[in-house]
C-alpha cells in the first residue's frame, strides 16, 4: 500500500511510498567485499509499543562481508524522516541499482541467523 511520507532527495518533498523497502548496496572495494542490505518499515504514530510517539521509519540492516573473512553486522534505527538528505533519490527509495527485493533480504537475513547460530548461546 503506498502512503504519502515526506522524504529528504535532498530537499524535502511528498512522494507516494510503498513500504516495506529493500535496498541493496555493494560497496566493495580493494582488499574486501561488503553488501548493505536494508529493509525500510513505516511505522505509524502510535504503533509499535509507542502511543505518544509521532511517525516514525525503521531501518533493518545486515552488512555482510565475505572477504578476506565472512562477517556480519546487524543494526535497527528508528528515524523521526525518511532519508538523509545527502543521499541521492534512487538510494533513499531503493531504486535503480540499489533496488531489491524481500526474498534477498530474507536470504541475507538467513544467512545472518545461520552465522550467529554457530557460537554458543552467552559467549561475548
Amino acid at each position: 500500500m503506498k502512503v504519502a511520507v515526506n522524504v529528504c532527495v535532498p530537499k524535502i518533498v511528498e512522494m507516494e511510498v510503498s513500504f516495506p523497502l529493500y535496498r541493496q548496496h555493494d560497496v566493495s572495494g580493494d582488499g574486501y567485499n561488503s553488501v548493505y542490505y536494508t529493509r525500510i518499515d513505516r511505522l505509524p504514530a502510535g504503533e509499535g509499543g509507542y502511543a505518544h510517539r509521532a511517525e516514525r521509519f525503521v531501518h533493518h540492516s545486515i552488512k555482510h562481508d565475505t572477504f578476506p573473512d565472512e562477517r556480519f553486522e546487524l543494526s535497527v534505527e528508528t528515524y523521526l524522516t525518511f532519508g538523509h538528505d545527502k543521499s541521492d533519490a534512487d538510494y533513499t527509495l531503493a531504486r535503480g541499482q540499489y533496488a531489491s527485493s524481500s526474498e534477498a533480504w530474507d536470504k541475507a537475513r538467513s544467512k545472518a541467523i545461520a552465522f550467529l547460530e554457530k557460537f554458543p548461546r552467552g559467549v561475548t
